[in-house]
């Protein structure tokens, strides 16, 4: 018998324009804005020593968290509704205590959405499964407004030449939206053209990120300033600097927003990043 996939999870949510106070609540934290339609799959992959029993008592109790790993999912669609993609997290069972969950691949580069999964897999009841044991866990996650999103960065970016200037040695690029400003510092003008239209793939979480930082009356403005290391077809790794912003957080909120670009770098550079949050609405 085939073991790689013992079985196959799947559900989906969709909740209408507007949802009542009820529904928001039976929807859990977060879905009552959600305007899309989110899919999360599972399946199960065998590993040595597990026997086909274990896995599939592995598989049942996994299942057992779907409800809250599409809550998970659904509050970070609800901020950024491009993260999509493939994750692969080793559950495995030792002969006392909780599970260790393990990433083997993160598919949706999203730091939030991972940690929360973990979460809800480390919490699941294992009694009564043969101890050791161990599989690993897959879950694809999808939604619809993440290639609407996508194919409008991407249209941008070919309908919008980036324009460069130099500054002494160093190459600059700016881009704007309502409400922030951002610029692309480094040696060469084609990374750093690259790095903007990156950064640029990202307004909608640059403008999340301002607007927490205006949360209870707090103003927003401000620069921060982050390094950008990009590699080829990867996400880029940022590392945030000095902030003038009073959200302490803000930085944060940058990096992880930016790390998670719908658009990847198509060549290597290291590069400096100013965002700049805006006065107003």
């Amino acid at each position: 018998m085939n073991r790689f996939v013992v079985f196959t999870l799947a559900t989906s949510l969709a909740t209408g324009l507007v949802a009542s106070r009820a529904d928001a609540q039976e929807m859990g934290q977060g879905h009552a804005h959600i305007t899309t339609r989110s899919d999360v799959r599972m399946s199960l992959e065998s590993v040595p020593g597990t026997g086909a029993a274990r896995l599939a008592a592995l598989g049942r109790a996994a299942g057992a968290g779907m409800g809250a790993i599409r809550e998970c999912y659904g509050r970070v669609v609800e901020e950024r509704p491009t993260v999509t993609g493939t994750v692969r997290l080793r559950v495995s069972l030792p002969e006392r205590g909780r599970p260790d969950v393990n990433v083997e691949q993160d598919g949706a580069r999203d730091r939030a959405l991972v940690d929360c999964v973990r979460g809800v897999l480390t919490r699941q009841s294992m009694d009564g499964i043969e101890r050791p044991a161990a599989a690993i866990v897959v879950l694809e996650f999808q939604n619809t407004a993440a290639a609407g999103a996508a194919e409008t960065a991407r249209r941008a970016d070919e309908a919008d030449e980036v324009a460069v200037t130099r500054e002494g040695e160093r190459a600059v690029a700016r881009g704007e939206a309502p409400g922030i400003r951002f610029l692309v510092r480094g040696r060469e003008d084609a990374q750093v053209a690259e790095g903007l239209r990156v950064v640029r793939s990202q307004i909608a979480g640059m403008l999340d990120c301002r607007r927490r930082a205006s949360r209870r009356g707090m103003d927003p403005t401000g620069t921060v300033a982050l390094t950008m290391q990009m590699r080829a077809r990867h996400a880029p790794e940022m590392t945030p600097g000095r902030s003038t912003v009073r959200d302490e957080r803000a930085p944060v909120c940058l990096e992880r927003a930016l790390e998670s670009s719908p658009r990847t770098p198509e060549s290597g550079a290291r590069l400096d990043v100013e965002v700049e949050f805006l006065p107003g609405e």
